[in-house]
């Protein structure tokens, strides 16, 4: 007995199949067919979200590097602040400057400082310069942060006239 081999048919009937097994989910379940990439006919615009996407990725990692720069910049000055090479007014302005384009600092030190209703944007400033300090000297010398803390609170206080 002889067998007759069509390759060609078998790859083509097996090709006719699948295509029609995907006409046949893409119509019984739209949203899960684009769920699992099966609309391969959407190309362009899977490539537009991507670029999308992808630019949206790079937006937020610029931010994200400009917010550790800022976070840094803020824990130098408040070193120095530590350290007493510059008073609580001056770091306050350093501070204001290096938060100037960070969207919502100052909203959110409000947010944080509820207690604080009439407080100036200066005051709250001041504040988290001084609770910055004190998470910075929670781990050293009970001493030194009890005394750093202090003359930061009295600058605080004539930052805020009272």
């Amino acid at each position: 007995m002889t067998v007759f081999r069509r390759t060609g048919m078998t790859t083509a009937a097996v090709l006719v199949g699948i295509v029609l097994v995907l006409v046949v989910v893409f119509a019984a379940a739209p949203t899960w067919a684009r769920g699992a990439g099966l609309d391969v006919w959407n190309l362009p615009t899977v490539r537009a979200e991507q670029a999308a996407a992808t630019s949206l990725r790079n937006e937020l990692e610029d931010q994200h590097d400009r917010l550790w720069q800022q976070v840094g910049a803020g824990d130098l000055v408040v070193d120095r602040l530590i350290d007493g090479q510059v008073g609580l007014a001056e770091a306050v302005e350093e501070l204001t400057g290096i938060n100037a384009d960070r969207p919502g600092f100052v909203v959110g030190l409000r947010c944080h400082h509820r207690e604080l209703t009439g407080a100036s944007d200066r005051e709250l400033v001041g504040v988290y310069a001084v609770d910055k300090a004190d998470r910075r000297l929670k781990t050293g010398p009970a001493d030194r942060r009890a005394a750093v803390l202090a003359r930061l609170d009295a600058e605080l206080k004539a930052l805020a006239g009272r």
